[in-house]
């Protein structure tokens, strides 16, 4: 089965990542199609995303995807973690409004990621690239998908 992904950010990509990995033959379509750089300081210096308004922001990696790439992924977790992606604790140290500071026992999975968002989003590209998962610019792909389908006037 073919599957066509609209958006290559993060969430596109390991929608992707997963995908693929299960045996699915699957095409990314992203507006900024520029090729994946050659590594993560080279995505911070250089790698225009006009369509992601936070490209140059902090991103972080809620504990949530966390675990799904724990769990699924691991290859991406590890890699974050080669391309300057630091740790970061959400519980420790609590805000000093917390009057409560007992332990819960969800705490120790209350940790992520954090890294500029160029770096997270090569990671996620970079695997992609070496997992051979078909990409290309939203607009030419999209218009030979439309047009095949009888769907597109374009």
């Amino acid at each position: 089965m073919s599957i066509l992904i609209i958006g290559g950010g993060i969430c596109g990509l390991g929608t992707a990542l997963l995908l693929a990995r299960d045996g699915y033959d699957v095409t990314v379509l992203e507006h900024d199609a520029d090729p994946v750089p050659a590594s993560p300081h080279v995505a911070w210096e250089r790698w225009e995303r006009k369509g992601v308004a936070q490209f140059r922001q902090p991103h972080n990696f809620m504990p949530g995807l966390r675990l799904l790439l724990e769990a699924e992924l691991p290859e991406i977790q590890d890699a974050l973690g080669r391309a300057g992606a630091y740790r970061f604790d959400l519980v420790n140290p609590l805000p000093p409004m917390f009057a409560d500071r007992a332990p819960r026992t969800i705490d120790e999975k209350l940790w992520t990621f954090t890294a500029r968002r160029p770096v997270g989003e090569w990671v996620f590209a970079d695997a992609a690239q070496r997992r051979a998962i078909s990409a290309g610019p939203f607009h030419s792909v999209a218009r030979r998908y439309l047009r095949h389908s009888g769907r597109c006037r374009c």
